[in-house]
């Protein structure tokens, strides 16, 4: 525990409430355990869809809200823990189980977690009811918001999410047979234009097409035909093997990346090189 970034002393004596500290004594000036992680806020307000404003549920980033939406079965919880363990120790287990899905994920999950928010805003459910959420409260939240508009996946991620946000806040999961029953009713009544029909596939003779119409010795073609084959040899979506933000050399490969070509046992050219990283393989394969 020595390698773990000092606590402000501010942080210290304020992540927690007294464990006999009511809940309405929860202030803007009381912060979440999870304080130690700074919320990065919505550049725009489009960032974060509307929810009705609520002192346990800051404008923040949505895969922060895991860690900054709060419920008061989470903030007893804590407290609750606070009397065995030190605070810092609470703040960096929360910590470290959100960092253990991948942003993307984290932040598709966070849909999860809105919309069942605004479900409970609009039926004006009590804040105590919301976590651990019963079963019937969650099979009515799928059976609203499916039919006509939500697909399968959609579903199954929203119903991740709110199970992730359960483990991080310390609440058991209802989420069994009754539920399962609501999901597949809902999954069975959405029209077929919930969801995309499936691409055709990419062939090799999509492959030799491009490759005709390129030209190796310039970069940029050379940099589109690579990106075009390790993503149909290694079974890739064009997400995974391009630079959607800034370029970082601790994520993305590069030209400089080490490299290996040989032939397999079949007397088959191939050619493999390091990537820094994957979701997979967050220390690189």
């Amino acid at each position: 525990m020595s390698d773990l970034l000092p606590v402000p002393h501010s942080i210290r004596c304020n992540c927690l409430k007294p464990p006999h500290a009511p809940l309405a004594h929860t202030t803007p000036l009381y912060p979440h355990i999870c304080a130690l992680i700074p919320p990065i806020t919505p550049k725009t307000p489009s960032c974060c869809p509307q929810s009705l404003p609520h002192l346990l549920r800051p404008h923040v980033s949505a895969p922060d809200w895991f860690l900054h939406w709060l419920t008061p079965f989470g903030l007893a919880w804590l407290n609750h823990l606070s009397s065995h363990l030190p605070r810092e120790l609470l703040a960096w287990e929360c910590i470290f189980i959100a960092r253990s899905i991948q942003p993307k994920t984290l932040s598709n999950y966070s849909a999860g977690v809105l919309r069942f928010t605004q479900f409970c805003d609009t039926f004006l459910i009590p804040e105590d009811l919301r976590m651990p959420t019963p079963e019937w409260l969650l099979s009515i939240f799928i059976m609203t918001c499916s039919p006509g508009s939500v697909g399968r996946g959609t579903i199954k991620t929203w119903l991740l999410g709110l199970q992730f946000w359960h483990l991080i806040n310390g609440a058991p999961w209802y989420g069994a047979s009754h539920l399962n029953r609501a999901a597949q009713g809902s999954r069975a009544l959405a029209p077929s234009s919930s969801s995309r029909v499936p691409w055709a596939p990419v062939t090799m003779r999509h492959l030799l097409s491009l490759r005709h119409h390129l030209s190796l010795t310039d970069t940029f073609d050379a940099a589109v035909y690579g990106t075009a084959t390790v993503a149909f040899w290694c079974q890739c979506r064009l997400a995974e093997v391009t630079v959607d933000n800034k370029f970082d050399p601790s994520v993305h490969a590069s030209h400089s990346s080490p490299q290996r070509s040989g032939s397999t046992a079949t007397n088959i050219k191939c050619c493999s090189f390091w990537a820094p990283r994957t979701k997979t393989h967050p220390k690189g394969k």
